[in-house]
C-alpha cells in the first residue's frame, strides 16, 4: 500500500497522522508512506525523526483580522500559495502513485487533498474536533470519506453520509502503558495519589494557578505527588516563585514541557488540562479521569464541545475558564483523589467515549475504499 499522509502546523494535527501511519505499517509492513507538509512546520523535523520520508509543499493560510482590505490581501496571498501547492502535489502524486491520501488537518492539507483529488486518487480526512475547522470544511467535497474523532461532528458537514465516527488516533504507547510501569519508570511511589497538570507547550496560567495552589498544600506531604507541566513561557517564573515562597519537596515535580506523555498520563490518578482533541483523547484512552478547562479563544469554541463529549459521558469534570476559582477547584480535586472508586468509574466512562481502536477503524475505512 502506498499512502501520502498530510497534516501539521500543530501537534494536534501531526500526531494523529503519525498514529495512522504507525497503524498502516503495523498492518502492512511493506507499505510505502510519504508525508507532505510545510517546509517551516514542525512536521518537517518530527516526521523524519519518526522514520518517514518527508517532502515540503507550498501552503499558507489566510489570517482574518479587522479590516476588509487586510482580509482580501491575506486571501490572495493564501490563494497564490495554495495554487502553487496544488501544482507541486500533482507532480508528486504522478511520481509517487499513491493508493490513498489521508489528511489530518492544518492548512497544508488543503493543497494536498485538492491536488491528489484532481489526479483521481482516493482522499480521506480526519477531523479531530467536535466542531470542524475551515480547512476540513473546504476539503469535504474532495474527499471520499470523512473520519470523525468525536461523535456528533457529522452535523457540521454538508453530506453526513460521507462521515464515519472512528475516534481520535493515538500512538500505541498510550494503550500499552500501565500505571504500575509508568510509576516505576518515573520513580513515583505506587501508593501515592498523583495529580498531573499541563496546558500544552506554551502552558496555561489558569491551569498553573490551580497546580500552584495544590503544590502549596502538598509540599513535603507524604502520599501525594504533583506532576506540574508549566509550559515553556511560565517555567522560570514558577521556579522563582517556588524558591521565594519555599514551596519545595520531592513530591512536587515541575517541568517546562512533558515529552513522555504516555508515562506521565498513565502514572496519574487525575489529570487537569485543556481539551484539545489530541490531549483529551490521550487522557481518555489511557482510562484517566480528568478536569477539563477548555481554551476559551479556540475557534468555534471547539474545545468546549470536545470536553462536553467526555463530561456528558461521565468521564470528566468540565469548567469554563471564567468559572474557575483555584482554591475551590483544588478542594474538589482533593475530594476526587480520596475517592478511587469514583476516579475508576470516570476513567472507564472516558475510555468508552473515546474508542481505543481509532487507527484500526481508519485503516479499515481506507482499505475498503
Amino acid at each position: 500500500m502506498r499512502v501520502i499522509m498530510t497534516g501539521g502546523g500543530t501537534g494536534g494535527h501531526l500526531y494523529p497522522a503519525l498514529a495512522i501511519a504507525e497503524k498502516i505499517k503495523e498492518r502492512e509492513p511493506d507499505s510505502d508512506i510519504l508525508f507532505l507538509g510545510e517546509a517551516g512546520g514542525m512536521e518537517s523535523e518530527i516526521v523524519p525523526k519518526n522514520g518517514y520520508a518527508f517532502r515540503a509543499v507550498p501552503a499558507r493560510w489566510f489570517y482574518r483580522e479587522e479590516g476588509f482590505w487586510y482580509t482580501v490581501k491575506e486571501f490572495f496571498k493564501a490563494s497564490k500559495a495554495t495554487l502553487a501547492g496544488i501544482r507541486a502535489v500533482r507532480g508528486i502524486v504522478k511520481e509517487f502513485r499513491p493508493d490513498a491520501v489521508i489528511g489530518t488537518g492544518g492548512f497544508v492539507s488543503v493543497p494536498v487533498i485538492i491536488g491528489a483529488h484532481s489526479r483521481k486518487v482516493p482522499c480521506y480526512i480526519h477531523e479531530q474536533n467536535a466542531r470542524p475547522g475551515l480547512g476540513n470544511k473546504i476539503m469535504q467535497r474532495f474527499c471520499d470519506r470523512i473520519f470523525l474523532g468525536i461523535s456528533g461532528a457529522e452535523a457540521a458537514f454538508k453530506d453526513p453520509s460521507k462521515t464515519e465516527f472512528t475516534g481520535n488516533p493515538v500512538r500505541a504507547a498510550f494503550l500499552s502503558t500501565t500505571k504500575e510501569s509508568a510509576r516505576e519508570k518515573l520513580g513515583i511511589p505506587q501508593g501515592d495519589k498523583v495529580l498531573f497538570t499541563f496546558g500544552g507547550s506554551l502552558g496555561s496560567k489558569a491551569i498553573n494557578d490551580i497546580a500552584w495552589d495544590y503544590a502549596k498544600r502538598i509540599a513535603g506531604k507524604e502520599g501525594y505527588t504533583l506532576l506540574f507541566g508549566t509550559g515553556n513561557r511560565w517555567y522560570d517564573g514558577v521556579l522563582a516563585q517556588a524558591e521565594e515562597e519555599g514551596v519545595k519537596g520531592d513530591n512536587i515535580r515541575i517541568y517546562p514541557y512533558i515529552e513522555d506523555m504516555p508515562n506521565y498520563i498513565a502514572a496519574a490518578d487525575l489529570v487537569v488540562c485543556r481539551s484539545g482533541a489530541l490531549s483529551m483523547a490521550e487522557v481518555a484512552v489511557t482510562g484517566r479521569a480528568s478536569v477539563l478547562i477548555p481554551y476559551p479563544w479556540a475557534a468555534n469554541d471547539h474545545q468546549y464541545y470536545n470536553a462536553k463529549s467526555i463530561a456528558d459521558a461521565g468521564g470528566a469534570l468540565l469548567y469554563r475558564q471564567e468559572e474557575v476559582e483555584p482554591e475551590k477547584l483544588v478542594d474538589e480535586i482533593f475530594t476526587l483523589l480520596e475517592d478511587p472508586e469514583r476516579l475508576a468509574a470516570m476513567g472507564e466512562a472516558a475510555k468508552a467515549a473515546c474508542p481505543a481502536n481509532a487507527t484500526d477503524r481508519i485503516y479499515e475505512g481506507v482499505t475498503r475504499g
